[in-house]
């Protein structure tokens, strides 16, 4: 008897988490790529600087880098876009001895859509003295990657932490204003932001030892797509610059906000017996929807720059990015519930958080350009930036692909009608390859809790879950970039 009652708690624990992973996984893809949600800095003006946009900055990129930027550019319409060329690999390490009896799995390859990252903004002074107003439509340089579901023939080594994130997207309509007293310049914006999160991935429901023998053995594991479908929500940046002779002074901060709203879970059960009690009658999800909420940092930029000359700047900036907040995710379901599973008849499922462990992001980064009028209205650009990583060896997986990060970029302007100028850039993103070994993100197991951070020797837990996160990661990244400014 007592063991039919043991055998009852493990179902009732499977479907608990089974059902838990999967909203968990829900709110994890805005966390994704370089410096928490971004890859690097945005479009091909400022990015053709390193990233230099607090002290000048153009009107069409002014609502993202700083508002105060505005000021003087008069009336200006842009359309800009930049592409990302990521190329990333995992090969992961492991104790497995039933897919891979040497603990060496096959590497996989990252895949991204070629999308540009889009501007397009449109900037006046409508007549007023002192006034500049601004809007734009632009996303963040975000990536959103497609991992293999197999390798020959096998279970894909990362599929526990992502498959996919084809249809997630994130926008901003972004609306300002700027004023300007003399040598100073203040502005302020407002973003509206919608997004859309869908992401793919596997889930298990092995008990390790007693129902199944493997965590990931194929029989108990689970597609599922999560899908946040609609997510509206504001914030705000403000931004102020000063000229002191050819010094400039500059300084923004765009507001920390919350995405949230409702998400879809769409679970296809495992096909073990635990799930199949009854083939007229099998074991199904009742219940599709979960509250998540997820919190977007604060970011900071200052920015000293100098005018060596009428034609040529040069500047440095520095930006911090509050990535911390997102310390843990929580997921709130509503109404929930594995029904007709083998010895339980129905399980509503309960609120729970996920620890995620992200840290603050400085980025330092120097840019400069200069106006070669003997070559007839060309302005050439360089720069280079260094920016730490958000997320720590421990929470690292392909879902959360991030590395330190050092870029070069090079850039040009080019006249090519009145008023009419051209943008190119071209940057290379050097991102440090990770190894790591003390991975604490593991399948989510529904059985059996997954071992505490280094309780016992992890080679002796032949049955225990495995951590998904050991591997070799590299990535690097091409940057390119083309817009059209009419002013």
């Amino acid at each position: 008897m007592s063991g039919f009652r043991d055998s009852g708690s493990r179902v009732r624990r499977s479907t608990r988490w089974l059902c838990v992973f999967a909203m968990v996984v829900s709110v994890c893809p805005p966390v994704v790529q370089a410096g928490g949600l971004y890859h690097a800095a945005r479009g091909s003006l400022p990015l053709g600087r390193g990233g230099v946009g607090v002290v000048q900055v153009e009107p069409g990129h002014a609502l993202w880098y700083n508002p105060a930027g505005l000021s003087g550019g008069g009336r200006q319409l842009l359309a800009d876009g930049t592409l990302s060329l990521l190329r990333s690999s995992f090969t992961r390490r492991s104790r497995d001895d039933v897919n891979q009896p040497d603990g060496q799995h096959p590497k996989v390859e990252g895949s991204l859509a070629p999308l540009p990252i889009p501007t397009l903004a449109y900037s006046d002074d409508l007549g007023l003295r002192g006034w500049d107003f601004g809007a734009a439509v632009l996303a963040p340089n975000a990536l959103m990657l497609d991992w293999p579901e197999t390798v020959n023939g096998a279970p894909a080594p990362q599929r526990h932490a992502l498959i996919s994130m084809r249809g997630t997207a994130l926008a901003s309509l972004a609306l300002g204003a700027s004023w300007t007293r003399g040598d100073l310049s203040v502005g302020a914006g407002l973003h509206l932001i919608g997004g859309r999160f869908r992401a793919l991935v596997t889930m298990s429901a092995c008990d390790a030892g007693t129902l199944c023998q493997h965590v990931e053995d194929p029989e108990w594991e689970a597609p599922a797509v999560i899908d946040l479908e609609r997510t509206v929500t504001a914030t705000g940046i403000l931004g102020l610059r000063y000229k002191l002779g050819p010094l400039w002074l500059g300084g923004s901060l765009m507001l920390p906000y919350s995405l949230s709203g409702a998400a879809r879970i769409d679970v296809a059960l495992p096909d073990a017996p635990l799930f199949l009690q009854d083939a007229q009658q099998p074991a199904r999800v009742e219940g599709d929807r979960a509250d998540v909420e997820i919190a977007m940092p604060m970011v900071a930029r200052l920015g000293l720059g100098y005018r060596f000359s009428e034609e040529g700047m040069v500047e440095l900036d520095l930006v911090h990015e509050g990535w911390s907040v997102q310390r843990e995710l929580s997921v709130q379901p509503r109404d929930v519930a594995i029904v007709d599973a083998l010895g339980l008849e129905r399980y509503e499922v309960g609120p729970i958080s996920m620890p995620r462990g992200m840290e603050d992001v400085i980025s330092v980064r120097l840019g400069a350009e200069h106006a070669l009028p003997v070559l007839g209205d060309v302005v050439l650009r360089g720069g280079l930036s260094w920016e730490s990583s958000a997320i720590p060896d421990r929470t690292l997986t392909v879902l959360t692909l991030d590395s330190e990060k050092w870029m070069l970029a090079a850039g040009a302007s080019v006249a090519v009608a009145e008023g009419l100028w051209l943008d190119l850039l071209y940057a290379h993103l050097f991102m440090r390859d990770r190894e790591v070994r003390d991975s604490q993100v593991y399948p989510q197991n529904p059985l059996s809790a997954p071992p505490a951070a280094g309780a016992g020797d992890p080679e002796a837990l032949v049955a225990a879950p495995e951590a998904i996160g050991n591997g070799v990661y590299t990535m690097e990244s091409d940057l390119i970039g083309l817009g059209l400014r009419w002013e």
